[in-house]
């Protein structure tokens, strides 16, 4: 009994942390809020949201590739690299 509450408890754990992480998406790599989102159009890129998680852009962003001759901002890294490797997967997002 005493290992089934164990299990149990871990399993509860383990359900929140994915959970925070999911909800937390890219904020540390730099995603900003609603404002700075808005902001995103004044430095050139065409998207106010991450193409890949669909998490804010920050207007001040570093994560930034060229597409189709726009530039696409990013809200870390991991999203920049994995829309440079596959951008069809990715792009029919830019318009949402």
């Amino acid at each position: 009994m005493r290992n089934r509450i164990l299990v149990i408890s871990a399993l509860i754990g383990a359900g929140i942390l994915v959970s925070a992480l999911a909800y937390a998406g890219c904020s540390s790599c730099g995603a900003g809020g609603g404002a700075k989102a808005a902001q995103s159009a004044e430095k050139g890129v065409i998207n106010t949201a991450c193409p890949v998680l669909g998490e804010p852009v920050a207007a001040d962003t570093k994560y930034t590739a060229d597409y189709k001759g726009k530039t696409v901002g990013f809200c870390c890294e991991s999203c920049k690299s994995k829309f440079e490797a596959e951008p069809e997967k990715y792009s029919a997002n830019l318009n949402k």
